[in-house]
């Protein structure tokens, strides 16, 4: 296909409606040389002393006949001359056709739309803001909790030494009053229960075996002696005033009532000692003396 050659049109005027104008003084001549297909404004118009235009009509074969007929009558009150295009054109000047009211409108909504989609990014940015300041919010607030905790952690720290430390008095006290009141009891007497022979007279009866723990059961409230020594190394009460008196295998005198309490309320490794000398006392504990 061979390529098409336009008019183009030097020299026009920068006047407002320079386009509307010349085509007005173009189409005076529709009847000779047809109708206009197309007139568009170069891209540099408004920038040059000179500006131009590509005219093109619907026949393009009669762009020879009207270049010479256009520059032989010219344009009245103009310096405006046209030649044929030595390039090819192609149409690519829609734009400058448009009238200005159009072409204000595209750039008006063209700027609307620049508007929104820039309010959208804005509106975005201020909702990634928002986010940011809530999560930088719950950030501090879990700085602030951290902080809290780590100070009642230190506190109960604190407070488990200090527990600590009363807890090694307490049992620093405890071992000094259990070493202080062995220590007063090895500094009595044994009361070591040996029946002399002017006593033997008085002596009625004794039992021979020697109580198990299995058989322990709770002692008499009724006195059943007249014994008179003492003190008990447990209670410290009179044997006069205890109801019945009893024997460790060791020889030890106790109130029945305190060697009934010491086998059942200690440790067992406790209970098979003498609560007196601590001599190991098997599984047999004690005999009840009576004595009259």
């Amino acid at each position: 296909m061979q390529a098409e050659h336009d008019i183009m049109v030097h020299g026009i005027p920068n006047v407002p409606d320079a386009n509307a104008i010349l085509r007005q003084e173009l189409d005076v001549h529709k009847n000779k040389l047809g109708p206009i297909k197309w007139l568009r404004m170069g891209p540099n118009r408004g920038f040059h002393k000179t500006n131009y235009a590509f005219l093109r009509y619907e026949d393009a074969s009669v762009h020879e006949e009207a270049v010479t007929l256009l520059n032989r009558v010219g344009i009245p009150r103009t310096n405006i001359w046209f030649e044929i295009n030595p390039r090819p054109t192609t149409t690519d000047h829609h734009r400058q056709e448009e009238s200005v009211t159009p072409r204000v409108s595209r750039l008006i909504d063209e700027l609307r739309e620049e508007k929104r989609k820039l309010e959208q990014k804005t509106k975005e940015l201020e909702q990634q803001r928002r986010e940011a300041d809530a999560a930088k919010q719950q950030a501090s607030n879990a700085r602030s909790e951290l902080t809290e905790n780590r100070r009642l952690m230190s506190d109960l720290h604190d407070r488990v030494n200090q527990l600590e430390v009363s807890k090694h008095q307490l049992q620093a006290q405890l071992n000094n009053s259990r070493d202080l009141v062995r220590d007063l009891l090895a500094e009595q007497e044994p009361r070591t229960w040996i029946p002399q022979s002017r006593n033997l007279s008085r002596l009625s009866t004794t039992t021979n075996e020697f109580v198990s723990v299995q058989l322990l059961a709770r002692p008499t409230t009724h006195k059943n002696h007249r014994f008179s020594g003492g003190p008990c190394p447990v209670c410290l009460e009179h044997f006069e005033n205890c109801p019945s008196i009893v024997s460790t295998q060791c020889g030890h005198l106790l109130c029945e009532n305190c060697m009934f309490s010491y086998v059942r309320n200690s440790d067992r490794d406790v209970r098979e000692r003498c609560p007196v000398c601590r001599a190991q006392l098997a599984s047999n504990y004690y005999t009840r003396a009576i004595y009259n």
